[in-house]
């Protein structure tokens, strides 16, 4: 998960709507917030169609929102995708599991490009060595990041400060301001 703060550019209706009536308090109806979060998810989903090396597309699917009362929440990975926060941060040096590596490099055909694995005869055994290779990798630099939150957000920045002009314009034209 991660949190949204939105700068909208115009004060100068927001202060003048404060001036007049010092009550009023300014909470984004639950369709702009809808609106947002459409934006947010449209943007995260392209983000990540745009990143060929991410693995599978379950991740792709596992972002959505939700409307409550009080917030919206945009969801990026769930428990069937642990790994969502891995692949936008990257991670640390740890030790991955071997086999998960190797069904990996089975079902992408990598081939490798090291001239003492790819002498070996047997496909199979250019696998194991190969995923070996990408978990000692792993091990020792640990993953990159593809930060695809920080694209999607720097993307919908101008639309969803559109959406909360119109709305603080919406608000200002109904006390006549």
């Amino acid at each position: 998960m991660f949190r949204v703060e939105l700068q909208v550019k115009n004060f100068d209706k927001i202060r003048l709507l404060y001036r007049n009536f010092p009550k009023v308090s300014l909470t984004l109806s639950e369709s702009v917030r809808e609106k947002i979060a459409k934006r947010l998810v449209f943007e995260l989903r392209r983000a990540i169609a745009e990143k060929k090396s991410i693995v599978t597309w379950s991740l792709y699917k596992d972002i959505y929102y939700t409307v409550e009362e009080k917030k919206t929440v945009v969801h990026f990975g769930s428990d069937r995708t642990r790994y969502a926060s891995a692949v936008d941060l990257g991670t640390k040096p740890h030790m991955p599991p071997i086999p998960k590596i190797l069904f990996f490099v089975q079902r992408k055909g990598i081939e490798p490009r090291a001239a003492y694995i790819a002498r070996l005869r047997s496909k199979r055994a250019r696998d194991r060595r190969l995923a070996g290779a990408i978990a000692m990798s792993i091990a020792k630099r640990g993953t990159r990041g593809k930060y695809i939150t920080r694209i999607a957000l720097r993307r919908a920045h101008s639309k969803i400060d559109r959406i909360i002009r119109e709305e603080i314009d919406r608000i200002c034209s109904i006390y006549g301001l």
